[in-house]
Formats: C-alpha cells, structure tokens, sequence
C-alpha cells in the first residue's frame, strides 16, 4: 500500500518520512472524527429510537450511548470478550447504516492504520507478542481518546459548531494542525472571492442557487459560504414564506420524508436542511478532506441535525457524468427485483429451464476507461448507487464554483486530459484543468471565483485556457497579490472572477468592464478592501487580439497608454535579430580532449558584464546534446540575455565577442547587421523603459520563485527604428559603458595585501576603493543618459517617463532602503572592509592550497596555520587587520573561516562532482 502511495502521489525517498508523518496525523485525526461525531450524536439524542421515550423523555440518561464511559460499560455488559477497539468498529458500522450520506464512515485507506478484528482479537488469545503489544498500545490511544471526549469534560448536547476547533486543540498543536489542512486559503482571500460571488445572490429569487468547490479541502470556502447564505435566508425568511407559499416542498426528517407547503417549509429551523440539502456541494479526491468538509458543514446547525448533504470523494477532473451510462444504472436501481432464468437436468437427462424472480443484487454498468475504450462490467448495489450519487454531482449545473484548486502538479492521467480537456493541448498543470472544469460545470450567467497561481494570465503553456475563457466567458474581476498571501510560502497568485456565458460558443466575448488591481509584489495585506476607484476598467479586446491571448491583468489605465506608445510604430525584435535559446544537457569538464570540445561559459551574466569564474569545456557532438544547436549563434558579436530577471525587476544582458558555447538560462541575440547594431539593441533590452515593458505584459516577470523572461517574449519585444544619429549617439554610450564596467572588474584589491604594514594595505585599499567608486559613479550617470535616449526614441513625455520611474521606485522600495543602509555603513571603516576581508581569505586559501599540493598531504589546521606565517611575509599584518572586527580572533579561526568560505567538505564535494558542477577546490585538513 505505501509503496503504491508513495508513486502515486510522486514522493521522493527525502520526502517519504514527511508523507509517513503526515499520513499517521491524518488517520489519527480520522479515527478521532469518527468518535467525536458519534458522541456529539448520542449527546444530542440522534442515536434513539422511538421506543426509548417515555411522555417525550428517554427512558435512561445513558440509553442510546455506546462511545460515552458509562455507555460503553453497560454495552460491554451485554457483548462480552470484545475489545474497546472492536466495540468501536460496531459504533462506526452502526452509524454506516443509519447515516449513509456522511463520508465520514466510508471505508477509506486511513482504515489501514486501524487494526483489524482479527488483530484486535490477539488481545485475548496467545499470539504474536509484537502483533499483540501493537494492539495493547492502540486500545490504551482508544481510551484515552474516549475519556477525554467523556460526558464528564464535554456535554454535547449543549454546544455549537465551534467545538471542532476546541477538541483538536486538546488532541494536537497547531502546527500539527496546520500540516494536515486545517489552515490553508487565508480567510480574507475567500471572504474577497465569495463578496463577488455568493454574496451577491438573490435568494428570494433562486431560493434553489447552488455553490461548489471542486477542491473542498477541509471546506473553508463551503462554511464561509454556508454562514453568507444562512444569514441571508433568515433575513428573507417572510418574503420566501410569502412568494412561496403555496409551493410544496420535500423534506426529510427522522429518517421519513414528508411534503410541506412554503408557509411550513420556509422556517429558521429548516434553513440548515435546505442549505446542506440543496445549495451546498463539495468535491475532493482526498477521504480525510471529505471527512473534514463533511463534519465541519454538520456542526453547523446541531440542533436541526440532518445527514442530507453533498460531500463527494472522487478525482474531480473525471468527467464522471459523460463516461458513465449512469442514466441506465438510475433505471436498473428503480427495479427491486428481476426475473432469472436458471438450467437444470431432470432424471431423463433432459434439459430444464426454470425462471425465478428474486431480489436484485448486481446491476450492469456500461463506460469509457481512461483512455476512451467502451466497457461493461458487472458490479454491487452499494457500487451502483455511489456511482449514480458521483454522475448526478457532476451532470448538475451550478450557480457558483469557488475554490482554491491544487498548483504545480501536472495531472497524472495526460491521455485522459488530452481527450477531455481543451486546455490540454498546452498543458497539464492540474490547476488549468480545474477552471476549465469550473466553468464547464456553472450555469450560463453563473460565476466562477478562484484564487490560483498568476502566471496563467500571459504563460504560452496557458494559451488554450485564455482561449476557452475569452469563447465561454466575461471575465470580470482580477487581482494579482503579493508574494506572502499565504503562509510560510512565496507564491504569485492572482485572484478572479469569471461570468459563464455560454459553454459551446466558437465566437469571442467581447467585454469593456473589467476591473482590475494589482497589488505590490512586497505589499503587506491581511484584507482586501478596494473601492471601485481603485481598479483599472479594462476591455479584453487587446487579449482577443494577441497572438497568445495574454491576460493584461498587471497594467492601470496609464499603463496600458504607455505600452500602446511603446509598441506603436515598433517592430518585434525577432525582424532584427535571432533569438535563440543556449543548449541543454551542459555537462562541462576542466579540459578539452579533442576538437569536439568546445570553450564553455562558466560563471555570471548581469547588465553589461560578464565575469568568468572557471574554464571549462563541453563535448558539443550532436549525440551529446539534447538540444542541440548550430555553433554559428555562439560565435562572433551578440548579446546575451540572462533567463532570470533580476531582483530589481530588470533585464539582465550585456555584448560579447569570444566564441564560446552557453547553457539555457541565457538566451542569444544575433543582429541580422542591416539595419540595428548590438549596441543600439542591447541599450534597448536593458533600458528602464523594456524592463517596465515587460513587468506590464508578462506576469512570469513578477514571479517570486524564478522570475523569467520566456524565449518567445524576447522575440516579440518592441524596437523603434530611430534616426541614424541618435543610434550613433547611443551606440558611443553604450561601448563607453561596457569599457567601463570591464574597468571596474579589472579592480583588484589584491595588490594592496603585498604591502609591508597594516596601514600601508589600509592605505592602499582605500585608494583602490575610490578609483572604482568614481568609475561606477560615471556608469551610473551613462546608464541614466541611454535610459532618457531611449525614453525619448519612444516617444514618451514627462509624465510617462515619471510613471516609470515611480513604477521601479515603488517595486524596488526595500531594495532601496538596503542600498542606502549599505552607503551609509561604507562611511564606516569596518564595514567598508568586507571586500577587503574577503580578498584576505581568498588570498590564505590559494596558499593553503599550495602548500598541501607541494607536500601531498592533509595537515593538521594548526601546523597549516604555522606554515602560513613562513609563507606570507605580511602575516601579522594581515592578521592585524582581520582583528578590526574582534581583536581576540585568533590566527586559526581566520584560517579556518577562510577555508569554509573557499573549499569544499568532502560531502559538498561528492554532491558537486555528482552534478558536475565543481566549482571550488577539495582539500584535506583536520583541526
């Protein structure tokens, strides 16, 4: 069994002790849902039968009660030689029968951790000692679980729903709690999306309106939605009493169902029946989040307790109601009883046929398998009416799907997808699937409500989504959030709201009031409160006409101006140049064996530099790379831009020249050479102004985890032609900006550490430090110049250009504070001498290593030390200014901290030559 979960659900060896972990908490937790509902029911009086009243009162306090301590000594009276345990299991198969709606008694795998009857039993017989303490242990876990739900600590018979809440806080902690689900979508995410859904519905109106969510979870969306529509119903109550009066109605109490007139039917007492009944629906492939949703939706009202409710166990993305021939299963169920025709041999040796009609007890189903083959089979009663249960959730087209799907999961059955899913033909993230699933499932003029990951919005692997959507729906509502909505996790979410207009059309639905708002990537929030001034009003025409169909959900009415201006008269970049992506597998080594190998980049790419850390090659035969590209776009003048954009939000490239081969994450522009150089189209890609461009058109720019730049958003990237002397006066710019920024990497500070005394290093250094600092000053005011030629050759005015450099203000606000901070400590000598403490280290750390090369050894930490300081003539010096910081730092603490910081551990070492990724030198010391 675990072995089959553990591929199933793709758990690696590092993970399978979380999972363990995981899985015993939510069996545990199961098997505590199970008691407590039980005692919550005996409490309440739901477990007596008729004959138990006398003149309206129970005959005896405790009768009816078998999980209470006093119910269960006198059940144990009556049945002796059973264990606790298997008292237990006959409480939960007598709820079975009584309650058959409630999932929360269905055989499901967290049963597995329970032992069985026949295990259970060892505790009376001669056994196996192990089986026998395993069982001993669980009996004395049942115990205390059913002393502390006792009458004597909870009474439920006077209580609410919120003692769910009180009783896990006495069994587990929170964080306990939290792993297992009981803390997920924050509750003023789904306060947002239900104030735009639910919240807005007329219940006098559609008294019958139905909310889903397809992913329940532990069905946070579900009660919220619950209590919006509770209140609304009892504030209502006497306009539906009136509108209605005369219809009749269905209900279902004490086992009977009866018919009662509107005026009956429409009381406060029934509100919980009709909710759970008729406007509440949930769906999750996981037993323990039906559990969950089911127990959490049942408190709600104890004291109009009903079991008519629709929680479903099932994979959600099965299109249960179009593969099963359900309808002729509901017919075959309506049938008690069917005719049998039987063969037999008399006497003679004659063959006799008999018919018989007797009780019906399997039942033929007819569907499609998972990869569409047609199939008949022969299955239970008990099979037959879940499955009619699953096709009749699913066939049911609801007013409002909400919910908070599962990401960054592909869908285990791609086939399936592929044949179901128009959304498919690009991807097979799970969380595209269940829109397209939401909206297929909503009545016309319906909405959908989800919070998902943003990059949906502009991701090429979405295209097919955003087509589905703009043919079905009117979106309505967008707002991208911050990076920390949810807890202890960096994701870019996006939340919206769709209006389902028609599943079958092949037109575009044109729609011009969209509201849009997006928040700070750094924003701190904990509720969403916009005013309708506060969204852009957008149209989706621009998405209709977009190769790709790319939500523009990031930009204000300002915004979208500013980008229309930017791409006006402009041509894609793919007219002036190649675009093409480095190659994949990039298994480098240290030297070339052969002419097959080929100079290979290792080290960092930012904006107009590039510094090599190590010289490497690559293999580049064809049958060596996967993707394997012609050597001519790694050869001669081009740029390369770096995949991932910078922590300011910026696109990262610089011009090269050498001839050397590159791996995936940096991209590689070729100029065709006729009309732009590489220098006009390098200031282009890194100007303010195509960063701005970018951070507006392209969500996956925002990303919190990997922002990037997809290969086919640089070949679409805007480039206005200008005047021949304008791109003379910028190509002049640009080769004075990289010759100084190779300047300022030429710097080394290494020279100051041959000096005699600590002063003259300090001296030194600190004439070094302003050398460069003048240099990046003159880049700085260069970098700003090309920024306002570009500015202009775009033809923006003053208050587009303020906009964008307020947009990289605003993004970059704390990234700003860090650098002031940092000016601020560079007045500091101590801190000013970080760069110089860290070429100290570097410096010991070639010696050291020179020196166990010339004797072939490892060497004790302290003789290492001793050999340094007949090495190094300036050692005290060194060691003097190493001390600035903490004057009673010894020499081999030094040593030390500067070989952690430089070489390997022999672990990190293995791990790095596994990956061939060795990037440091392995040496042997021992302190």
């Amino acid at each position: 069994f675990i072995d089959k979960e553990y591929k199933e659900n793709g758990i690696s060896s590092k993970e399978r002790q979380a999972w363990n972990d995981n899985f015993c908490h939510r069996a545990s937790y199961t098997l505590l849902n199970k008691i407590l509902f039980i005692r919550i029911c005996e409490d309440k009086g739901f477990m007596l039968n008729p004959e138990d009243y006398v003149a309206g009162e129970p005959k005896d306090s405790h009768i009816g009660k078998k999980l209470s301590r006093i119910g269960l000594q006198k059940w144990a009276n009556l049945v002796t030689n059973y264990t606790l345990g298997e008292l237990v299991k006959l409480a939960f198969l007598d709820m079975k029968k009584s309650y058959g709606n409630i999932a929360l008694y269905k055989d499901d795998k967290y049963e597995m951790l329970t032992p069985t009857t026949e295990e259970l039993s060892l505790k009376y017989l001669d056994g196996d000692e192990e089986a026998q303490k395993l069982v001993l242990q669980f009996e004395n876990a049942l115990s205390n679980i059913v002393e502390k739900l006792d009458t004597n600590n909870y009474n439920f018979n006077n209580t609410d729903g919120n003692i769910l809440g009180d009783v896990y806080e006495k069994f587990m902690d929170r964080e306990t709690r939290k792993a297992i689900g009981q803390f997920y979508t924050p509750e003023f995410v789904i306060e947002y999306i239900l104030n735009n859904t639910v919240a807005k519905a007329d219940v006098v109106q559609n008294p019958f309106l139905s909310i889903a969510d397809i992913s329940c979870g532990s069905g946070h969306f579900l009660i919220m939605a619950y209590d919006i529509l509770r209140e609304k119903f009892i504030n209502n109550i006497e306009l539906l009493r009136d509108k209605y009066s005369n219809e009749v109605y269905k209900i279902k109490k004490n086992g009977k169902e009866e018919g009662l007139t509107g005026r009956e039917y429409w009381k406060e007492e029934n509100i919980h029946y009709h909710l759970l009944k008729h406007c509440i629906y949930g769906a999750d492939i996981d037993s323990f989040a039906v559990q969950l949703t089911t127990i959490n939706l049942l408190l709600k009202d104890l004291d109009n307790f009903t079991d008519e409710l629709n929680i479903i166990e099932c994979d959600s993305l099965i299109k249960w109601e179009e593969d099963y021939d359900w309808q002729d299963l509901k017919e075959q169920l309506e049938l008690e009883f069917e005719t049998v025709e039987y063969s037999q041999v008399n006497l003679l040796g004659e063959e006799e046929k008999t018919l018989i009609t007797e009780k019906k007890e399997t039942y033929g189903l007819t569907y499609k398998d998972i990869i569409g083959n047609k199939k008949t089979e022969k299955i239970s009663k008990e099979m037959t009416e879940e499955i009619v249960y699953l096709c009749k959730f699913w066939s049911k087209k609801y007013s409002y799907v909400v919910g908070n799907p599962p990401y960054g999961v592909l869908y285990n059955e791609p086939e399936y997808a592929k044949k179901n899913y128009y959304t498919a033909r690009n991807t097979l993230d799970t969380y595209g699937l269940f829109i397209e699933r939401a909206i297929d499932i909503t009545k016309e003029d319906g909405k959908v409500g989800f919070i998902v990951p943003n990059s949906w919005q502009t991701n090429t692997s979405f295209k097919s989504l955003r087509e589905y959507i703009l043919k079905c729906t009117k979106p309505e509502i967008f707002v991208n959030l911050p990076y920390d909505v949810f807890e202890d996790a960096y994701i870019d979410t996006v939340i919206f709201t769709l209006k389902v207009i028609s599943i079958n059309s092949v037109d575009w639905i044109y729609s011009d009031e969209i509201l849009t708002y997006a928040y700070g990537k750094k924003e701190k929030i904990e509720k969403i409160i916009l005013n309708s001034d506060q969204y852009t009003k957008t149209n989706n025409s621009r998405w209709i006409e977009d190769f790709d169909y790319k939500f523009e959900t990031l930009q204000s009415e300002k915004d979208t101006i500013i980008i229309s201006e930017i791409e006006d008269n402009s041509k894609p970049l793919s007219e002036y140049a190649e675009v093409n992506r480095g190659v994949t597998p990039f298994n480098l080594v240290n030297k070339r064996e052969d002419n097959n190998y080929k100079l290979a980049f290792d080290g960092q790419l930012t904006r107009y530099k590039i510094r090599w850390d190590n010289q490497k090659f690559i293999d580049y035969r064809r049958e060596k790379i996967k993707e394997f590209k012609d050597e001519k776009i790694f050869m001669g003048k081009r740029i390369l831009l770096r995949v991932l954009i910078s922590r300011k939000f910026r696109l990262q490239a610089t011009l090269v020249e050498q001839d050397f081969i590159n791996n995936k994450s940096i991209q590689n522009i070729i100029p065709f050479g006729n009309e732009l150089s590489a220098e006009y189209l390098l200031a282009v890609i890194n100007s303010k102004l195509m960063s701005y461009y970018i951070n507006k058109r392209y969500a996956t720019v925002q990303k919190d985890d990997f922002p990037q730049i997809f290969i086919k958003d640089t070949r679409n990237l805007p480039i206005k032609k200008p005047k021949k002397t304008e791109i003379k006066i910028v190509e002049q710019k640009i080769e004075k900006l990289l010759d100084l920024n190779y300047k300022v990497q030429d710097v080394s500070f290494h020279s100051c550490l041959t000096k005699k005394t600590a002063n003259d290093i300090l001296n030194n250094f600190k004439e070094l430090d302003e050398y460069k600092n003048k240099i990046v000053d003159e880049i700085n005011l260069i970098d700003t110049e090309i920024d306002n030629l570009i500015y202009i050759i775009y033809g923006l005015d003053k208050n587009q250009i303020m906009h964008i450099e307020n947009f990289f203000a605003t993004l970059n606000k704390k990234n700003i504070k860090e650098d002031e901070e940092i000016q601020d400590l560079h007045l500091l000598d101590t801190s000013k001498l970080i760069v110089l403490y860290d070429g100290i280290y570097n410096f010991f750390t070639k010696e050291v290593v020179q020196e166990l090369k010339e004797i072939g050894l490892y060497e004790e930490l302290d003789i290492l030390t001793e050999k340094l300081k007949l090495r190094v003539d300036n050692f005290e010096e060194l060691m003097k200014i190493m001390r600035l910081e903490k004057s009673s730092k010894n020499s081999k603490v030094v040593i030390k901290e500067a070989l952690n910081t430089d070489v390997y551990t022999w672990n990190a070492y293995r791990k790095a030559k596994k990956d061939n990724k060795v990037n440091k030198t392995f040496i042997k010391y021992y302190d």
